[in-house]
């Protein structure tokens, strides 16, 4: 059943007209919108600001604050989207949200692995915006996890692992070895040890291959080895793929 416009605006989504009303709006008024009880003009608000605001540290501050409170879906998208357009000073400012924001995260090894084809999207809300990012950005990932904040370690593999899927140039040998530093100093830690057997799915390189084969059949949770077997067949296949794409060229 379609939702009728009163019920998509309750849920902050912002029709064109009322976009173009709300424009004429002085800055101040606009900053004001912000926190209206109307989510249609809150997700107005951020769009409009956004143009004018965007890498304004007052700003990105402001709207991190507001994500932690904000229920409304599509202004917690306007939200996502603006911040997902910012600089390497942006992603440091987000840096600390990091698994603090909703629910959603894994506490748990999952009960079976993804069957997609492609990356699993982070479920961490902040994680989910830094991955879409600029890659621009992806130092300042590997940076969280010489951290000691588990938390904020968890989620951000899932934001490299992604980041790097869709941008292949950068899923270098070296980022490649810090990951797998980090997964021998982190064995005992399950959900990490899960997240970067996923994230290798990113580096469709031999080493990683010969790595996965050594660790092969080392889990007692099943749900790792399969985890595995699923990324080592990822890697194949975008190994495959890469190979025939050169001859083809050629």
């Amino acid at each position: 059943m379609k939702s009728s416009d009163e019920e998509l605006e309750k849920r902050g989504y912002v029709f064109d007209e009322k976009l173009s009303l709300l424009r004429n709006l002085s800055k101040e008024k606009k900053y004001e919108m912000l926190y209206s009880d109307k989510p249609f003009e809150r997700t107005g608000a951020i769009y409009l600001l956004s143009e004018i605001e965007l890498n304004n540290c007052d700003f990105t501050n402001l709207l991190l604050r507001l994500l932690t409170k904000e229920q409304a879906l599509y202004t917690r998208i306007a939200i996502c989207d603006t911040l997902e357009k910012g600089n390497l000073l942006t992603a440091s400012l987000m840096i600390p949200y990091l698994g603090q924001i909703g629910n959603n995260q894994y506490k748990n090894l999952p009960q079976k692995v993804s069957k997609k084809k492609s990356y699993p999207l982070p479920r961490d809300i902040i994680a989910r915006t830094l991955a879409k990012m600029n890659t621009e950005i992806i130092d300042i990932l590997f940076d969280v996890l010489d951290t000691s904040d588990d938390i904020k370690i968890s989620e951000v593999i899932d934001a490299i692992g992604f980041m790097l899927f869709y941008n292949e140039y950068h899923a270098t040998s070296n980022r490649l070895e810090k990951l797998i530093h980090f997964y021998y100093f982190n064995k005992s830690n399950h959900i990490f040890v899960w997240k970067i057997i996923t994230c290798l799915s990113s580096f469709p390189l031999e080493r990683t291959l010969l790595f996965l084969e050594s660790e092969s059949k080392k889990f007692s949770e099943n749900i790792l080895q399969e985890e595995l077997i699923r990324t080592k067949n990822l890697i194949v296949k975008r190994i495959l793929q890469k190979n025939t794409t050169s001859n083809v060229k050629k």
